[in-house]
């Protein structure tokens, strides 16, 4: 199950980057030992991603929902394969933009609006979402926030247009969406 949902794609992206890599690695003139060095790095990725894709696999196997077993499933996967890369390249510096909200930045506020925030530059919030979406997607992030602190960050956030509010129903079964703008 879990080839079909994620390795399926990223084998194939993968593959597709590997084949690119060693057709334009002639016709770029670099030294040799530098694209030894990335074709090594880029084998050692396929041979961790494959090593890893059995574990990552039982680990999400008791998760009935398909979209959130392939979802955790990239998750784990990213991870694994960022903490290789950076440790090839010895250096932190190199996390892919997939997966940004997890870079370790110590700049970056660890709140749950600047959570809620890099959700939202991931484009999760490219449809709408309720709260116990968010409430949710911040927990397979690893991100444990109450009910009412996320409720009021996203309203604090409509407020400074960061994000939508579109409010549905009415009285006591009133709720809200949250899109970006």
């Amino acid at each position: 199950m879990f080839a079909r949902l994620f390795c399926a794609e990223r084998r194939a992206n993968i593959l597709g980057f590997v084949r690119n890599a060693r057709r334009t690695d002639c016709l770029r003139e670099e030294p040799d030992g530098e694209a030894q060095l990335k074709k090594e790095l880029i084998d050692r990725l396929l041979e961790v991603s494959r090593q890893a894709a059995r574990e990552v696999e039982s680990a999400v196997s008791t998760v009935k929902d398909p979209h959130l077993r392939g979802v955790i499933a990239g998750v784990i996967m990213q991870r694994i394969l960022d903490e290789v890369d950076t440790d090839e390249k010895g250096s932190s510096a190199t996390v892919s933009s997939a997966s940004s909200s997890f870079s370790g930045d110590p700049a970056r506020k660890s709140g749950t609006q600047s959570r809620i925030l890099d959700l939202r530059s991931d484009n999760f919030f490219r449809e709408p979402r309720r709260l116990e979406e968010v409430l949710e997607e911040l927990r397979i992030r690893g991100y444990h926030h109450n009910k009412s602190d996320a409720r009021m960050s996203l309203l604090r956030l409509a407020r400074k247009k960061l994000l939508r509010r579109i409010a549905l129903g009415e009285g006591r079964q009133r709720m809200y969406l949250y899109v970006s703008p």
